[in-house]
């Protein structure tokens, strides 16, 4: 896993989840911050191809969120197993080459312009910093960033320690942190379907959309 470490604070990412980064809140789908967006009621077909590609990777990051909710699964019923194993670093691969990549490309070819025309009409916050329900989902993404380089040190270091009991305190931590982050992907996705997506539909002229997915297909 070649995760990108530049996005993640300068110390050790371990240190970062046990400081529990005092400075800020950690939201959970288990205790969610107010919604600050209203959900929209619009199915796929009458959404712009723009916003059908982020669904469309979704729906494939789904899968990769589902294998890795079965291996944690059966790491509590039987242990490990060389299947497990595997599917635990395939679940990893997919994470740098599919879920990274999708939250980057959605921040350059919808988040900020979506937030410039959510600014525009007034939908933002009433005070300093100016935030968007934007603002929340970006926010999100470098979480789920931080977390996964978080539980993928803590699956590589209960591989590596010899003492036994070590090793089992590690590993409950990191199946404890890594069934958070798979029930927080999947309501990030979940807000970004239901929520943000039909939103930018709602705001962003057909055009707009037009040029970034033209962007996007040329970033490729």
């Amino acid at each position: 896993m070649d995760l990108d470490l530049k996005m993640l604070s300068q110390n050790d990412p371990l240190n970062r989840y046990v400081e529990r980064n005092e400075g800020g809140e950690i939201y959970s789908p288990f205790d969610p911050p107010a919604e600050p967006l209203v959900k929209e009621s619009m199915s796929y077909e009458n959404m712009h191809p723009l916003l059908q590609s982020f669904i469309d990777e979704h729906e494939e990051i789904k899968k990769h969120i589902q294998l890795f909710d079965d291996a944690i699964q059966n790491v509590r019923k039987i242990g490990f197993t060389k299947d497990i194993y595997q599917a635990i670093r395939n679940f990893f691969e997919s994470f740098d080459q599919k879920i990274i990549p999708n939250m980057k490309r959605e921040e350059k070819f919808l988040f900020l312009k979506l937030h410039e025309r959510l600014i525009e009409i007034g939908e933002h916050s009433p005070s300093e910093p100016i935030q968007t329900g934007v603002t929340l989902l970006e926010t999100e993404h470098t979480h789920v960033i931080q977390m996964g380089a978080v539980i993928f040190n803590f699956f590589a270091l209960s591989w590596r320690l010899k003492d036994h009991e070590a090793k089992l305190q590690v590993l409950d931590l990191a199946i404890e942190k890594a069934l958070q982050l798979i029930e927080i992907i999947r309501l990030h996705s979940l807000r970004e379907d239901t929520v943000l997506f039909p939103l930018a539909q709602k705001h962003l002229k057909p055009h707009e959309m037009t040029t970034l997915l033209e962007k996007r297909a040329n970033d490729a």
